[in-house]
């Protein structure tokens, strides 16, 4: 694809079939806005029909230049990067993901780099947990006076239940640190999830994951777990997801 020709849209009835690796397409101007619990979040995201779009916020992408790029370290972090991780040797990821290599001189080694970290945390997670189908390309978002070019990714939307409206949020936790905050309607679903989690809670995998439940969304119907978040975890701290993994053994891991 040449920078002369427009992006593609993403069409509300959009499939994942419909979208290619290294494509630029429009930022979808409709569909619904997924909301985040945090007040910083590292990513911007709108659900369509059948599909997930996301792209990083500028403060998720401010927190990869300057943990991946700059490498920089603080006291929090969960680790460093891996080797075919850091920036300086993105020619391996390349070498790895030859259909991206000709977006290079498109788009920059930057937004290429920040493309195939997800690629690579898909591959690395995908034998122990269910991802959605994930397709890897660029979006063009229209601003108020100019348009910015991001990369991005694309997910099957999975219909589910996420972990975080299986918690009951409102129950007093005086007294109660080891004790289950599952919502009695959902404890039988508790050992169909717990057999999944527990192959990515091992110490091989546990510090590649964000631990936050709201990555996670359980399909009733096919009984299978889905992990959502494809972000390398040298990018977001070790307090909070240590905390947030003794919540989800407390809840969910039996």
């Amino acid at each position: 694809m040449t920078t002369k020709e427009a992006p593609s849209p993403l069409p509300d009835a959009c499939t994942i079939s419909m979208v290619q690796d290294g494509r630029l397409y429009q930022w979808p101007a409709g569909g619904e806005h997924m909301r985040s619990v945090s007040d910083r979040p590292y990513s911007v995201v709108v659900g369509l029909d059948q599909v997930v779009a996301k792209l990083p916020s500028s403060y998720g992408f401010a927190e990869y230049k300057k943990f991946v790029v700059r490498e920089e370290t603080d006291n929090d972090g969960i680790r460093g990067n891996e080797t075919i991780e850091e920036f300086q040797n993105r020619e391996q990821l390349l070498a790895r993901y030859r259909l991206f290599r000709d977006t290079n001189s498109e788009f920059g080694d930057m937004m290429v780099h920040w493309l195939l970290l997800q690629r690579l945390q898909y591959d690395r997670l995908k034998a122990v947990i269910q991802i959605p189908e994930t397709k890897y390309c660029f979006f063009n978002k229209r601003g108020f006076l100019f348009s910015s070019t991001y990369p991005g990714i694309v997910q099957q939307r999975v219909r589910g239940i996420s972990l975080w409206d299986m918690i009951d949020h409102g129950a007093s936790h005086a007294g109660r640190e080891h004790d289950s905050f599952v919502r009695q309607e959902y404890v039988p679903l508790i050992p169909r999830i717990s057999s999944q989690l527990s192959r990515l809670a091992t110490p091989a995998f546990s510090s590649h994951v964000n631990w936050h439940i709201m990555n996670f969304i359980f399909d009733p119907l096919t009984k299978v777990l889905y992990y959502l978040d494809l972000k390398p975890s040298s990018m977001f701290g070790r307090w909070r997801n240590e905390r947030n993994l003794r919540n989800i053994r407390r809840d969910f891991l039996r």
